[in-house]
């Protein structure tokens, strides 16, 4: 998190937005770097490049992965584009290592990307969340709670549910 708060404050600094080339060797695209603080320096987990949600919708999401971040150090960035070169998952994953969700020591990150236009969404996990979180489980997680939303273009409350759940079946109490 420190990691990401102070690239958060370089990117602040330098009041632009910055493009940043991510690849793989079967992937590549292209994403606007758009993590940026809040005014009141609180980081948002939320980057929506394609417009998904309302600020309100943001606003709820990323207070619920703050809370969930405090309380287990376990961290959820949700990420939205319109666009990908090549597979979900792959984006996903490098995308997740790319900005640095989790802990390094502990490698507790979790993101979910949604490519809206290509109806792709995909759940990438460190290596200790997948402990928890298996493949199986975000697959069904996606198919549950994700999917049956998005069939209705209702995006917030796919995500929502499906941060819900992920935050149920992570939670150490």
């Amino acid at each position: 998190m420190k990691k990401i708060i102070l690239v958060a404050l370089v990117i602040s600094i330098c009041s632009c937005k910055v493009k940043t080339p991510v690849t793989t060797t079967e992937t590549k695209t292209t994403l606007q770097s758009e993590i940026i603080p809040h005014e009141d320096n609180s980081f948002s987990f939320i980057s929506d490049f394609s417009k998904v949600f309302t600020d309100n919708q943001k606003a709820s999401l990323n207070l619920k992965l703050a809370k969930f971040e405090q309380k287990t150090t376990n961290e959820i960035a949700i990420f939205t584009l319109d666009s990908i070169v090549g597979d979900v998952v792959s984006n996903a994953t490098y995308l997740a290592n790319q900005i640095g969700v989790g802990k390094k020591d502990k490698d507790n990150g979790l993101l979910i990307l949604l490519v809206k236009p290509m109806k792709k969404v995909s759940i990438a996990t460190g290596k200790g969340t997948m402990l928890i979180l298996t493949d199986s489980i975000c697959k069904t997680i996606i198919d549950k709670q994700m999917i049956p939303e998005f069939k209705n273009e209702n995006y917030y409350t796919g995500i929502n549910n499906a941060v819900d759940e992920i935050i149920k079946r992570w939670s150490y109490e």
